[in-house]
């Protein structure tokens, strides 16, 4: 039975990655770029550690944009007309995703 739920867990997991894949361009933009910088570190024989490092930024800006898909949800779901602060929410969001793809962008 555990291990029924752990599968369950896994699947969920990889059904709301590819729902943000399919539903963000914002996303599917950064993996596109993430799979091109990848691809070029392989192409020009990048030490494994520095891969290792490229790898954290890359999974930063992504794991920042599925977040921030979740936090732009929940706050569709809450406010049914505008409110300030759910755009203030929107912005920090968005915010956190623009830096961690800056820092990948200096990483990188």
């Amino acid at each position: 039975m555990r291990q029924r739920k752990l599968v369950n867990s896994f699947n969920s997991a990889i059904e709301g990655f590819f729902y943000v894949v399919k539903t963000q361009k914002n996303m599917r933009l950064h993996f596109l770029a993430a799979v091109m910088i990848l691809l070029l570190a392989i192409y020009l024989h990048i030490s494994t550690e520095q891969v290792m490092i490229l790898c954290c930024a890359i999974s930063l800006v992504l794991i920042f944009e599925m977040l921030n898909t979740a936090i732009e949800h929940i706050i569709d779901m809450l406010t049914e007309t505008f409110h300030p602060m759910a755009r203030i929410i929107k912005d920090v969001s968005a915010g956190a995703v623009l830096l961690s793809a800056v820092n990948a962008f200096i990483v990188g």
